[in-house]
């Protein structure tokens, strides 16, 4: 699963189809205001087929800082509608994927680092591969 770029995939879709103050970017919370998207532990295969594909949940997590509460939260708001939505796909740019749906977690306020706000969104996407 070298070669899969849905990670990239799902940070190119949020940056393009919402107009964010900061960019998504697939990294770890650093001490500046930012969006890190990063896959987490927990990942499971759901099905394997006879052609030795399979379907997956492949997890990730999303945390938003920002120096207003009201902007972080609103972020965050936006982010989950967009991930929320019925009509979703996040398509593969070297076919390693086929994207099936999303499930989300309830976004989660975790507090302050640094003097910023930091919400979190935690999610698994079905993909097979």
């Amino acid at each position: 699963m070298n070669d899969n770029d849905f990670m990239e995939q799902l940070a190119t879709y949020l940056n393009t189809h919402l107009n964010l103050p900061l960019p998504v970017q697939l990294s770890f919370l650093t001490d500046e205001p930012s969006i890190a998207l990063f896959p987490v532990p927990g990942g499971r295969t759901t099905t394997s087929y006879w052609d030795t594909t399979k379907e997956m949940d492949f997890k990730w997590e999303l945390m938003v800082q920002e120096k207003s509460a009201e902007d972080t939260a609103a972020i965050m708001w936006a982010i989950y509608g967009e991930l929320s939505k019925e009509e979703l796909m996040i398509t593969s740019s070297n076919g390693s994927y086929e994207f099936n749906q999303m499930n989300l977690d309830q976004p989660e306020l975790e507090g302050e680092k640094d003097e910023m706000t930091v919400w979190s969104l935690s999610g698994a996407a079905n993909l097979t591969i």
